[in-house]
């Protein structure tokens, strides 16, 4: 079994690449561009390919280590901003300055001051 969690098209490659005959690849990776694969690869050794977006559960213990303190999430926030600039200053942020942000977090009311 192996993940990709990168969303690459040479990182999905590998995944696949890296399991046995009937093994399986799950793909939690976001893609943002297209890949040509050769789908003969996957027909001739039987392996499988599950995609996977949703969560389940996954996050309650590390919600908790940010509750009480254990983790400081504070160096990977980088924006602060209200739920009507989302659009400008959340999505395109996020997706033309990648460099520079990593999480913002969205306010549906008033913030405090930073």
């Amino acid at each position: 079994m192996s993940f990709e969690c990168i969303g690459h098209k040479d990182t999905a490659k590998l995944a696949i690449d890296a399991i046995r005959k009937a093994g399986t690849c799950v793909m939690v990776g976001i893609f943002e561009e297209p890949s040509s694969f050769n789908f003969f690869d996957l027909v001739s050794t039987e392996k499988h390919v599950i995609g996977s977006l949703a969560y389940n559960g996954e996050f309650a213990d590390v919600i908790a280590f940010i509750a009480d303190g254990r983790i400081d999430v504070t160096p990977f926030i980088t924006g602060k901003i209200q739920l009507e600039d989302i659009v400008d200053k959340g999505f395109e942020q996020l997706v033309h300055h990648k460099e520079n942000n990593v999480k913002i977090i969205v306010s549906p009311g008033e913030m405090a001051a930073v």
